[in-house]
């Protein structure tokens, strides 16, 4: 189990709940899988999700703006509620059960209707014993590259492609996109966000965001396996700026990078030698295109 949350008093957290606008409490912040995450409980149930009269109970990721943009975690979760007269913890959600995806649009996943009330609050199912309770979570999360295998690619399939942005302090749009590519047999793009991204600015500010985006929509059905880096070029002491990872091409169709790539500190300090003469290089290099089977 990766997490327990005791509840010491049901009742008063219902009550001081009721009155407020969320009706719910969140746990404090564990580490499942590499990710960071929380337990969202509602004592009086998620009406918004027909969870009224019921436990509802959520597995929620946290914390993702450091990861790149069109992120997706798959994970398989238990919740346990404690049964203190048969001393044992109640699975729900078992381990056979469906592999689950959290994404931007999806960060909160679980079960609106966990357990009714009525069940709940019955001395003899042993939930709820001298007003207290416990209830755990456990994460397995699957990485959807590691379930996959890719093939060798075929020789000169890598690809690096060079971008100079010249007079970029001038440049007033909120994102510029370089020419188009061909890396793979497919059309790819870099997006860079001088200022960066919303994402970015929601979070801290101050940094540069960047990205490499699919055009060619004839690679959003196939099923490839995509390693690449995005890179600034140190144009005076050679120590460029590269961070490197791997996704599935469909992925690919908005944007796979880093919303906070650079700070914009970093990159206006001439030290650092990214900006010579208001002249920034960019490179993005696709390692390896290939296709992919079930392992």
């Amino acid at each position: 189990m990766h997490y327990l949350l005791k509840v010491k008093s049901f009742s008063q957290l219902s009550e001081v709940l009721s009155e407020t606008t969320e009706k719910r409490c969140e746990s404090t912040v564990f580490v499942a899988g590499r990710y960071k995450w929380k337990l969202v409980l509602y004592p009086a149930g998620d009406r918004a999700r027909n969870g009224d009269g019921h436990i509802s109970l959520y597995l929620m990721i946290v914390e993702t703006r450091t990861l790149p943009r069109g992120w997706t975690v798959h994970a398989n979760f238990q919740f346990f509620v404690y049964d203190h007269i048969q001393d044992r913890f109640c699975t729900f959600g078992g381990s056979n059960a469906k592999i689950r995806c959290f994404h931007a649009m999806k960060t909160e996943l679980g079960f609106p209707r966990l357990l009714s009330l009525e069940d709940f609050k019955d001395p003899s199912t042993g939930f709820l014993v001298g007003d207290t309770c416990f209830f755990g979570v456990q994460v397995l999360v699957q990485d959807y590259i590691e379930n996959l295998e890719c093939l060798p690619t075929s020789k000169g399939e890598d690809k690096t492609f060079s971008w100079k942005i010249r007079h970029f302090s001038e440049q007033n749009k909120e994102v510029i996109e370089s020419e188009t590519f061909i890396a793979g047999g497919f059309e790819w793009v870099v997006q860079l966000y001088p200022k960066g991204d919303s994402i970015s600015k929601r979070n801290s500010g101050g940094h540069l965001s960047i990205y490499l985006k699919l055009k060619d929509s004839t690679a959003e059905s196939q099923l490839v396996c995509v390693r690449y880096s995005l890179l600034i070029k140190d144009q005076c002491n050679f120590k460029d700026l590269s961070l490197t990872a791997t996704a599935i091409g469909s992925s690919f169709k908005y944007g796979r990078g880093w919303t906070q790539f650079l700070t914009l500190s970093r990159l206006q300090n001439p030290a650092n030698g990214f900006l010579v003469g208001d002249t920034l290089i960019v490179e993005a290099k696709v390692e390896a295109i290939s296709k992919l089977q079930n392992s």
